[in-house]
């Protein structure tokens, strides 16, 4: 008698475990799919940015040719009509307003252009960030050189139509982790409106951080203001 009850538990617990099992597997199988589908969604994206990467690179080329700079040391874009009906009205606007914040920079005394439009920090930038390294339109936090080889540096890239942006491991673990970014930006880059801008574009592509960051060696984020981010590479 005693040995048919323990038949009967161990047949009950089976009948359980198989209901169980039934059900696990579609919600696994689900959330399997789901996930499939965010990787697909996310690689779809980062190919896209490297689709307009490409196109940014050419806008670049065409426009420098009507660049000029100023008596006070703006820089000016003279683009002819003929050349504006071949370029995207957005992404034009774009570079517009990149050129304007560029300019604000140059006029609050934190960058300045030469003569070939490529741009250099001053001596009040430096002032203004500790602990920073700084070569023509480079700067790069000194404590990330060291390890530069290993997790990634951190350092900013100024051109007359936005920035490039580099992220160690570490900064991208905070975007994935939605804390810390504004913080860490503003280390080496002492205009808090461009810190602001960076760092919600930052957020806003923390997926595709994620994915080119896999390696753990840091990112390479290319932003012109107006148009977003153009690009994402690993370092």
């Amino acid at each position: 008698m005693r040995s048919r009850n323990i038949v009967r538990k161990v047949l009950s617990l089976a009948i359980v475990f198989a209901v169980l099992v039934s059900i696990s597997i579609p919600v696994q199988a689900h959330e399997n799919t789901s996930q499939a589908r965010q990787n697909g969604q996310e690689n779809r994206e980062a190919i896209k940015l490297r689709v307009d990467e490409k196109k940014h690179e050419n806008v670049v080329r065409m426009l420098e040719r009507y660049l000029s700079i100023s008596e006070s040391g703006n820089i000016i874009l003279n683009a002819p009509q003929s050349l504006k009906r071949r370029i995207d009205a957005k992404m034009f606007s774009s570079f517009i307003i990149g050129l304007e914040q560029t300019n604000r920079m140059i006029n609050e005394g934190y960058l300045v252009a030469n003569e070939d439009f490529s741009i250099r920090v001053t001596d009040k930038y430096l002032e203004k960030c500790s602990n920073v390294l700084a070569e023509g339109n480079t700067v790069c936090l000194e404590e990330g050189v060291k390890l530069s080889s290993f997790s990634g540096v951190n350092k900013i890239v100024y051109y007359w139509w936005g920035y490039k942006l580099w992220l160690s491991n570490a900064n991208c673990i905070k975007i994935a982790g939605g804390y810390g970014v504004l913080g860490a930006l503003a280390l080496f880059i002492p205009d808090p409106v461009i810190c602001k801008i960076l760092c919600a574009a930052c957020l806003l592509c923390a997926s595709i951080i994620t994915i080119a960051n896999s390696e753990g060696r840091g990112v390479i984020v290319r932003y012109t203001i107006g148009l977003g981010v153009t690009g994402i590479w690993s370092q």
